[in-house]
Order: structure tokens, then C-alpha cells, then sequence
């Protein structure tokens, strides 16, 4: 009787970015790098587990695994192996461990030849000869490489350049509501992503930029179409219904829907094909219907510019006016309202935004009924002010009326609207501060849908919490959770 087994070897190289893939998806092979093996064993008399690996010029490396009685996870350290052709073959007994030196084992499995590289994980399948079963669920890194959030889905590159997505991925006759990640067909070597209300756009390693789903270009589409744009893309961003790209000259150019101005071109008419906007802008950002940048201003740094909607002074100009249809330099006031110096990351939201500047202090500004400002209050603001105790920010991300920050510490905190859970605390409270969300250790960013969050690990998984009508979080239910839960990439 042949039994067929898959596990999951996880190789993470030493000295890569925790959520990056390898730069060369070849890798080196005289590369070293951990490896490991974690499984979950259901026995019927088996007592032991052996894995062996032979690489070529290298010593052979076995482990074995005790099935303790009852227990059903497992993990085998591999320790170092290099990258490249590696042989994995397999034992099971059902003798004592310590005999197994001298003795049969009850199954063995065919060899099979993989290829090991760094933050990849590879599925091996193998087969044994014998009547019971040793079944293995693997409990192994999800090799995500990013994760952005749209209005309500989610969407993970992958470390092989491909992209998943969940969650409501589309409107129209394109609409889906996957509960569990789906591949996206037709896109490889992608290196950044970017989504919206509907739809998802991805930029290759080439600056090419594809979209999926109700696009900023017009068509609605359920596999990826072509953006025309001149020149490569660096940079690409997504509100809700309009993109922007920015180039190797410093050039930003955006598309879509212009009825609050968010294309910042002087007028509200929209365009499906993009247009030029900005100079000496060093990055874009957008979010909800407005759009921003940090450009680069001599002797004082860099400024930040916002323009589209300023219903409630999300932009943070000063003022109220709306719609903004030109780039407006916006205020920071911690104490008294100055040009927005020295920021390196802007959060566009529904109605609100915020900006993370190098020091790690945050600064909000907009509508501020559900305290999605983190100023200790409910009060609206036309310029940024500073969020209560949080000096320590790497990332912020800012959803329709929450907005999270991570810090250097590897926590994630959210302050604002809390609704559908999605400041993560387990409760459905709202705050005007940040609260820490738990059981997120190691966390290496942020990502913020309308009302949902989610974190990539160092381990190259995520999590993801707060609303779940259409299976955003990838945990395979529509349950709201206020609390994290693993998505299920696997």
C-alpha cells in the first residue's frame, strides 16, 4: 500500500528582508540557510518520523522526529543547507527510537528532488510503502512578500512574484467574495502592489503596471490589463476609485475617477488615461478620494502637498475648502502651523489621513467623530497634529475611520472606530488613543481596508482582523473578528 505525505520545508536565508523576495530568484549555491520541517503526525502505531536530506558535496543531513503519544505537532530542524538541488527521502517506524539505528523501518518513501531557495517555501510529496498512513499538515512559512488592502479585500504578493487576493475583489459582473486567497491569473514577477475600492493594480520589475477588477482606466476586467504610461514606473499607489504612479524622473501621473479633484490636474473630470501632475516629487500616496505627496523643498526638507477631498480638512491644508483640485501644501501643528516638513510617509483615508514623519511622531488630520485622529479627542482638524504618545512610528496605514501605526518595537497600535473589531484589542469599543493590538509580535507593516487591518510577521505570514463580510481577513469565514487571525495562504 502506498501512502502519499506533503511537507513543507521553509528556507529563510540569512541577511534578506523579512518580507522580501530574493533578489535572485536563481540564489546563490554556495548560499547557506536555515531550514526546517514542521509537521503535524497522525500515527496509527508509528512512533518516529525520519527525514533525510543529501545535497551535493554535502554530508547527508538526517532528523527524527518522536511522536509523543497524543501529540499532534512536530518540528525537525534542519539546520544549514545550502542552495540548490537537494534529494528529501523519508522513514516512519513503529519501534522505539532509540532502536532505530538497527532497525526496519515500518514505510519507506521515494526520493524526490527539489530545488532550495531562500524565502521559498517548497512542497515535497512523499510517497511510502506500507499499510498505515502517517498523514502531515504543515505548519511553515506563507511567503508573503507584501500586503496591501483595498476597500474591502485583501491581496499578498507572493515571494515567487505572483499575487493572491480575497475578499471582495471586484464589482460588477468581475464581483467576487472569496473567503479563502486566490491566485490572480496572468501576473508574475511582480514587485509592489496597490489597491482600491474594487480594484487591485501591480507593477513589475519592468515599471510596467497592470489593474484588475472596476480599473481607473475604465474597463472592468477580472484578469490584469496594460496601463499605457510614459516610462517606467517607480511607485504606484491606489485610492479608491483613481491610481498614480510615480517615474524615475521624479514625475507623478494619475488616472480614474476626478469628481473630488483627487487626479490634481485643476479640474473634476475624470481620465482613463494618466496624467501628469507633479514634479520633484519624491513619492505619492493615495487613499480614499485624495491624493499626496512628499516633494522635495530646499532648506526645509521635505514638504508634503495634498489634494482631492477636504470635506471634513482631511487633507490638511488649513482650511476646509473642497474639492482641492491642484497640490496645496499642507500644515503640521504642534503648536503652531507650519508647512508639513520632514515627513516620510502620508496616509490618505476616506475622511481622514495622516502622516508619519522621520522622528517617528505621527500627525492626523481630518474627521475625528470616532477619535480616528488619536488626539485624546473627537474634535475635527484642518492641519496635523500630533497622535497622543506615539513617537516611535515605522508605518501608518489609515482606513475609512481607524488608522493603525507600526512601531519600532514590532507592535501595531490603532486608535479610531471600532465597530467591526478593527483596532484588533477584542473589543468593539472606540478610542480616541492608540491601543496595542495582541498576540501581533515581530510585525514588519500595516495595512488598513476600510474597516478591516492586517500585519505581515517576520515569519512571512499575516494577520488580519476586524470586518469579514466578504472574507477579507482570508480565514475562510465572513465572521468579524476583533481580534488577529492567521490568514490562510496555504
Amino acid at each position: 500500500m502506498r501512502r502519499t505525505i506533503a511537507i513543507r520545508i521553509g528556507i529563510l536565508g540569512f541577511g534578506l528582508a523579512a518580507c522580501g523576495a530574493p533578489d535572485d530568484p536563481a540564489s546563490d549555491p554556495s548560499s547557506l540557510a536555515e531550514a526546517s520541517v514542521n509537521l503535524t503526525v497522525v500515527p496509527t502505531g508509528v512512533q518516529c518520523v525520519q527525514v533525510q536530506v543529501a545535497v551535493p558535496s554535502q554530508t547527508p543531513v538526517t532528523k527524527t522526529v518522536v511522536v509523543a503519544p497524543g501529540s499532534s505537532s512536530m518540528s525537525l530542524a534542519l539546520g544549514q543547507l545550502p542552495f540548490g538541488a537537494a534529494t528529501f527521502s523519508g522513514s516512519a517506524f513503529s519501534v522505539a527510537c532509540a532502536s532505530i539505528g538497527s532497525s526496519t523501518p515500518t514505510w519507506v518513501s521515494d526520493p524526490v528532488q527539489v530545488n532550495l531557495r531562500a524565502g521559498v517555501v517548497t512542497s515535497v510529496e512523499m510517497t511510502f510503502r506500507k499499510n498505515n498512513p502517517v498523514s502531515v499538515n504543515a505548519n511553515f512559512l506563507d511567503n508573503v512578500a507584501e500586503i496591501v488592502t483595498g476597500f474591502a479585500a485583501t491581496y499578498a504578493r507572493m515571494s515567487d512574484g505572483t499575487v493572491k487576493q480575497w475578499g471582495a475583489t471586484g464589482p460588477g459582473s468581475t464581483f467576487q467574495s472569496a473567503t479563502l486567497p486566490l491566485p490572480v491569473s496572468g501576473l508574475s514577477s511582480v514587485v509592489q502592489l496597490a489597491a482600491g475600492n474594487g480594484f487591485a493594480c501591480a507593477r513589475k520589475g519592468d515599471g510596467t503596471v497592470s489593474c484588475w477588477g472596476f480599473t481607473p482606466m475604465g474597463i472592468n476586467s477580472s484578469t490584469p490589463v496594460s496601463v499605457t504610461l510614459n516610462g517606467p514606473a517607480l511607485m504606484i499607489v491606489a485610492g479608491n476609485t483613481h491610481a498614480c504612479v510615480a517615474n524615475d524622473l521624479s514625475t507623478i501621473f494619475c488616472w480614474g475617477q476626478n469628481f473630488s479633484g483627487q487626479l490634481g490636474n485643476g479640474t473634476t473630470t475624470n481620465s482613463t488615461t494618466p496624467l501628469m501632475i507633479l514634479d520633484s516629487s519624491a513619492q505619492v500616496f493615495a487613499g480614499g478620494d485624495s491624493t499626496c505627496a512628499i516633494r522635495t523643498s530646499t532648506g526645509t526638507g521635505a514638504i508634503v502637498s495634498c489634494w482631492g477631498n477636504n470635506l471634513f480638512g482631511q487633507l490638511g491644508i488649513g482650511n476646509l475648502t473642497n474639492p482641492v483640485t491642484l497640490p496645496t501644501t499642507a500644515l503640521f501643528n504642534t503648536g503652531t502651523a507650519k508647512p508639513a516638513a520632514g515627513a516620510v510617509q502620508v496616509g490618505p483615508g476616506t475622511n481622514g489621513a495622516c502622516a508619519l514623519r522621520a522622528d517617528g511622531v505621527v500627525l492626523c488630520s481630518g474627521n475625528n467623530f470616532a477619535g480616528e485622529l488619536g488626539l485624546g479627542t473627537f474634535v475635527n482638524r484642518s492641519d496635523f497634529a500630533p497622535v497622543v504618545g506615539l513617537s516611535d512610528a515605522m508605518e501608518i496605514a489609515v482606513g475609512e475611520q481607524h488608522a493603525c501605526a507600526l512601531r519600532r518595537t514590532g507592535q501595531i497600535v490603532c486608535w479610531g472606530d471600532n465597530t467591526f473589531g478593527q483596532l484588533g484589542n477584542g473589543t468593539g469599543t472606540n478610542s480616541n488613543v492608540p491601543v496595542p493590538v495582541p498576540n501581533v509580535t515581530g510585525a514588519t507593516g500595516v495595512r488598513a481596508g476600510a474597516n478591516h487591518t492586517c500585519a505581515p510577521l517576520g515569519d512571512l505570514t499575516v494577520r488580519c482582523w476586524g470586518d469579514n463580510e466578504f472574507g477579507q481577513l482570508g480565514d475562510g469565514t465572513h465572521i468579524t473578528r476583533p481580534t488577529p487571525v492567521r490568514v490562510r495562504l496555504q
